[in-house]
């Protein structure tokens, strides 16, 4: 159980704590992502700025916005993209990911003999853990053909920036020079984008996590990943 208390500071909160906690209730049925008092301000700042895109409507009507327009669809894709968390970088957990390649691939190479291995990263963010994945399976010695690696994230904008696969340094803080220079090719103002061998060996596409049935839809995977999986700013 969550107690609410009212907010003391700052004096002027953009909603009341009972509006506050609608929103929080909201967010966390549509979109899984989880919001308390620890987070409010940057909560609260985010939902400002779209009741302001949208027309400065009163915040109680934008509310109403996010449940009934039939336009929601739109205004919930710019919402989660200022309410999301993108930072990431290639080969992180790195333990974890060496031993998906050494000992897991292998080992469904053969349990799977003929047949595709399907890899899910969920919440894949701007495609770093997907595209890492990538380059394992690249240099693992299993057909790159016999492996199929699909990529979600309920982020709209962290999905194109994925398909893009453009990236500035912070994206390689845990790698060398070595790594970026077997992987990805200089594109100007300390930009890299990833070679195109890796890139199509992704699927990218918008999933919410918390969408219970939509995973119908989804075939049956071999490895699901998902580090970058959001469950809060």
């Amino acid at each position: 159980m969550v107690v609410w208390e009212p907010a003391e500071s700052p004096k002027n909160w953009f909603l009341d704590d009972d509006l506050f906690r609608r929103f929080c209730a909201l967010i966390h049925e549509t979109t899984g992502l989880f919001f308390g008092e620890n987070s409010r301000y940057f909560l609260e700042k985010r939902i400002e700025a779209r009741v302001g895109a949208v027309g400065g409507v009163a915040a109680r009507d934008y509310l109403n916005y996010l449940r009934f327009d039939t336009h929601r669809d739109e205004e919930w894709d710019q919402l989660v993209a200022l309410i999301t968390t993108t930072e990431t970088y290639f080969m992180r957990e790195e333990r974890q990911l060496r031993c998906f390649q050494r000992d897991i691939l292998p080992i469904l190479r053969q349990r799977v003999a003929g047949q595709k291995i399907r890899i899910w990263s969920a919440g894949c963010s701007s495609g770093e853990e997907p595209y890492t994945l990538a380059m394992l399976v690249k240099d693992s010695g299993v057909p790159e053909d016999s492996v199929d690696i699909y990529a979600t994230d309920i982020n709209s904008r962290a999905l194109g920036k994925a398909k893009e696969a453009v990236y500035g340094e912070s994206a390689f803080r845990v790698v060398d020079r070595a790594f970026k220079d077997r992987w990805f090719v200089a594109c100007g103002s300390g930009k890299y984008q990833l070679r195109e061998e890796v890139r199509q060996r992704v699927t990218f596409s918008r999933f919410n996590l918390f969408d219970m049935d939509r995973y119908a839809l989804l075939p049956t995977f071999d490895v699901e990943i998902g580090n970058d999986a959001q469950i809060g700013p």
